[in-house]
């Protein structure tokens, strides 16, 4: 226990009956029910015109150790900070997906050949398998776990094969030189 510690009320300062608040500190060593220790006060009482002694009885109260709480609200800070950072990792996988499907979906839109060959060139430079043809390329595209071939794209891509791949016109078709033919007949 503490010293106490006795003030004067400056309410009551030029009062005939002054008031004086007593405070009285005292550390909780274990936890568990305390009882306040009773307090014997003596006074001198005007009215009686003698010694009096007045009880100060508080009751009890219940102390506890607030280190486990302490502990408990670390815990709690912690796994809140884990949501937050599984939370924002799910957010920016979830914003990369449709940044992505964003950028294919325009590059279909426009008709951007130039930008899908150079997506599959980058691909196929730097060895991909899937990478070999051009449809076999954009089969294996995925913006996150969803593939990304849609009918926009696929148009696109079937213009470009056919583009690249298809047989020529026979009205474009080259006729060969008259030495071309010669050699043919004298080799047939």
């Amino acid at each position: 226990m503490y010293a106490p510690r006795l003030r004067l009320d400056p309410d009551s300062t030029h009062t005939l009956t002054p008031v004086w608040h007593i405070e009285l500190a005292f550390r909780v060593v274990a936890g568990g029910r305390l009882i306040y220790p009773r307090l014997r006060i003596p006074y001198y009482d005007p009215r009686l015109g003698a010694p009096r002694l007045a009880v100060a009885d508080w009751g009890q109260l219940r102390a506890h150790d607030p280190r486990p709480l302490r502990i408990l609200e670390a815990v709690g800070l912690v796994g809140a900070l884990v949501l937050l950072a599984a939370l924002a990792r799910v957010c920016v996988g979830a914003i990369g997906v449709w940044l992505c499907r964003r950028r294919w979906q325009r590059i279909a839109q426009r008709g951007d050949s130039r930008a899908l060959l150079r997506a599959w060139r980058h691909d196929l430079a730097r060895g991909a398998p899937e990478a070999q043809t051009l449809r076999g390329w954009a089969r294996s595209l995925r913006c996150g776990s969803q593939p990304l071939l849609h009918q926009e794209l696929e148009a696109l891509i079937r213009a470009e094969e056919q583009r690249r791949y298809a047989p020529v016109a026979p009205s474009a078709q080259v006729s060969p030189g008259p030495g071309k033919v010669k050699l043919a007949d004298e080799v047939g």
